[in-house]
């Protein structure tokens, strides 16, 4: 992993999950879920100790939909005001 960035499997792996984290709005089961289904995942993975180790680093911090920017809160006229909201997990695999 070093040569892309990262000086450890393990930090790699906290900064995908960091992403995730973000993306599925701080939801924890979509977001192992979806690791767990990345080219990331390994057998260290699979040990619940360290996946909620690697949560408790990284669970800080916006998420997704939190705050919207004044600039973007307002549809235009071009845009759909429509907001995709999923209901599982499955909405996103």
């Amino acid at each position: 992993m070093a040569g892309l960035g990262y000086a450890s499997q393990s930090e790699a792996d906290a900064a995908l999950l960091n992403k995730l984290r973000f993306w599925t709005s701080g939801n924890k089961e979509w977001s192992f879920a979806m690791f767990a289904k990345s080219g990331l995942h390994r057998e260290k993975w699979d040990r619940a100790d360290y996946r909620e180790m690697t949560w408790s680093k990284i669970n800080s911090g916006p998420v997704f939909g939190e705050s919207v920017p004044p600039a973007i809160q307002q549809p235009s006229a071009t845009l759909s005001s429509e907001v995709f909201t999923p209901r599982s997990l499955t909405d996103f695999l």
